[in-house]
């Protein structure tokens, strides 16, 4: 229940929450190809950091560290092309089809009838 007077401050705080919600929304192509790019354990291990940052903020000095760490070194040692991905990156067009009906298309202009 909102006290008599805090109504401006109230808003105030939803108006912040609009405008954060906002970007996030603009952000969302960039967010989802960063997220298809990223394995799985390292988002895995970044939710148990926050969880863990949460319960004892103290935690923080130590966990942020770590979880950055993990991910710059296994991008160099682990990297493979079968990582497990949130979100499947989609497949490449074949180009051979156009490239067949432009040829097709020109051989037909280019010929006398």
């Amino acid at each position: 229940m909102v006290a008599a007077g805090r109504g401006g401050e109230v808003a105030g705080g939803l108006v912040k929450v609009g405008a954060v919600l906002g970007a996030l929304w603009l952000a969302l192509p960039s967010i989802t190809g960063i997220l298809s790019r990223t394995p799985k354990w390292v988002l895995t291990a970044a939710v148990i950091g926050i969880i863990v940052c949460v319960v004892r903020p103290m935690m923080l000095l130590i966990v942020v560290p770590v979880v950055l760490g993990l991910w710059f070194l296994s991008s160099r040692f682990l990297s493979s092309p079968a990582d497990p991905t949130i979100l499947g990156r989609r497949q490449r067009r074949r180009r051979e089809t156009n490239v067949d009906s432009r040829n097709s298309n020109d051989e037909r202009m280019s010929k006398p009838e």
